[in-house]
């Protein structure tokens, strides 16, 4: 017994220390909100907001969250929400009380500006920075911010609260939109719900506030990828209530016995039309969606040949548009992977081969996708030219995924930790890249495994990629431990297995409903067109709750 309590010990203390490794800052874990109903209702979306840069916590990392709301806190948080680059506001002070040097001015000038402050609003021009903002001043910047529309026609005379006469008849509709929108709730008491307008918001509140602002900024277009074992879930889900569009993953490389390099959906490799597709395209075409197909390549020896010949590439551009239409696909999605620079200038050569295939596209309105690898994953791939990329195609696929480091078991790393993905977007966009263009690419058919067990006094430590079924049903059937790592935002889930008299200790990091909505919000937050997931048939429940929400 002495001998297996001490095994088991061991084996915990392989796999504890490990922590998610990510170039980027790290959060502050705040110490004084776990007794705090914010911790039990919205601590994702704390910390969600700490790696946004919105909030922080104090220098004792404590967060305070029964602390009042200043104006200045507030209109601070609001603007970095609404405003991610904030670079350009008035240098020149519009209130009295507010100096140019103050740490707030910036974003009080850009709320001023975005007429989400009206100076003439304050009496004597004196804004009192530190004075606790009321719920009814915060109801009136977030619906101004949000760019809501009030004109004659949306004046109320009375909202549901029962301390409606305590609220400025002008101020009601402002009220009622952020309620509609659910950013702001009542209070409930015996007799009904009340506003209380004039009660002051603590810092727990505005970030619940806040967390309603992001989910109502704009709406991203989601896209769902069509590829193997996918049809029984698309079948049992109607996917006009998830997608905006679904993507064939069909067609990929080839090579022939002279050494040309041609288009397939008929290839050797996973990206093939399957037999039955037609019931598959069936689904979509009964619905509202739009629908595209994939090419799919990750070997460079097929890949690099292809952009050295032109004459391999006009046939293959060829091939592309008979498939469209063959289909009815109202566009192509291009996933070259794995396209290094190197002496050959790969880089270039694919940003060539690219304009020549939208160049034929055009004639029949057919819209070119490019999927491209961040270039802070492992292996850096640096044959991507987000810029030029982006200018040429209709959408760029971002595939911020696949961190994870195979060949270091002594360093837990995870697929897509979101500081990882925040910097990849980030980065794409400090290439000049169009926000407009720009979808984040999402995986949820994998997550990461840690095997670690002893073989003769020898400690092992495997890795493996299950796919997302295996690990819900290993939550759902096995007794472990879930943990979610606010550092990389990502869930973990470790147990203890026996098999064959001999123990091991399993640590799985994966995506759920939490995680995704994380990414999510950092599309909304940076304001990019979309997000695309990987793949359907792997979806699960919480998931699909969570997309269609958004």
């Amino acid at each position: 017994m002495k001998k297996k309590i001490a095994l088991l010990l061991i084996l915990f203390q392989i796999l504890a220390p490990l922590t998610c490794t990510f170039a980027s800052n790290k959060i502050v874990i705040l110490e004084d909100i776990d007794n705090h109903w914010i911790a039990s209702q919205h601590k994702e979306t704390l910390y969600l907001l700490q790696h946004l840069g919105i909030i922080k916590g104090y220098e004792d990392n404590s967060f305070r969250p029964q602390n009042q709301v200043s104006r200045q806190e507030f209109t601070t948080m609001l603007i970095k929400t609404l405003e991610p680059d904030l670079q350009d506001f008035s240098e020149i002070a519009t209130f009295d009380d507010v100096n140019t040097n103050s740490w707030s001015f910036p974003y009080i000038s850009k709320a001023i500006e975005k007429n989400i402050i009206i100076p003439e609003e304050y009496e004597d021009l004196k804004f009192q920075p530190e004075k606790p903002i009321t719920r009814l001043e915060i109801a009136i910047m977030i619906i101004r911010g949000l760019g809501v529309d009030i004109n004659s026609q949306d004046i109320i005379v009375n909202t549901n609260f029962l301390d409606d006469s305590k609220i400025p008849n002008e101020a009601k509709v402002y009220i009622e939109k952020a309620v509609e929108k659910s950013i702001i709730k009542g209070y409930r008491e015996e007799e009904g719900f009340f506003f209380k307008p004039n009660n002051t918001a603590t810092r727990a509140e505005a970030i619940v506030m806040i967390y309603g602002v992001l989910k109502e900024k704009g709406d991203l277009k989601q896209a769902g990828y069509y590829a193997l074992q996918s049809f029984s879930q698309a079948k049992a889900q109607p996917l006009e209530n998830i997608f905006n569009e679904i993507v064939f993953g069909w067609s990929a490389l080839d090579k022939l016995e002279d050494g040309s390099i041609i288009f397939s959906m008929d290839s050797p490799s996973e990206y093939k039309r399957p037999i039955g597709y037609e019931e598959a395209l069936a689904l979509v075409d009964n619905s509202s969606l739009k629908k595209k197909l994939m090419l799919t390549e990750t070997k460079t020896s097929l890949i690099y040949p292809l952009l050295e010949n032109k004459k391999d590439q006009q046939r293959l551009i060829e091939d592309i548009i008979k498939a469209l239409n063959d289909h009815d696909f109202s566009g192509i999605v291009m996933d070259l992977e794995n396209i290094r620079d190197l002496d050959r200038g790969y880089r270039a050569l694919y940003v060539e081969f690219l304009k020549e295939l939208k160049e034929n596209l055009k004639p029949k309105n057919f819209t070119l996708t490019v999927t491209v690898q961040p270039n802070n994953v492992i292996g850096y791939y640096d044959g991507y030219d987000y810029k030029k990329i982006s200018e040429i195609a209709d959408e760029i696929n971002i595939m911020a995924h696949d961190y994870h480091e195979r060949n270091n078991f002594n360093v837990l790393t995870d697929h897509a930790p979101l500081p990882l993905v925040k910097e990849a977007l980030t980065n794409i966009l400090n290439e000049g890249v169009d926000p407009n263009k720009v979808i984040l690419g999402l995986q949820v058919s994998a997550g990461t495994q840690w095997v670690s067990s002893f073989k003769d006094d020898n400690k092992l430590v495997e890795f493996f990629t299950p796919n997302m079924q295996n690990i819900y049903k290993a939550i759902g059937e096995r007794d472990g431990r879930r943990v979610f790592d606010y550092q990389a935002m990502v869930p973990t889930f470790q147990y203890n297995i026996n098999e064959e008299g001999k123990e091991s200790q399993r640590l799985i990091r994966y995506e759920d409903e939490k995680s995704m909505e994380s990414k999510l919000l950092l599309a909304k937050y940076y304001g990019i067109k979309g997000i695309s997931i990987w793949r359907i048939g792997e979806i699960q429940d919480d998931v699909i709750d969570l997309l269609k929400k958004h």
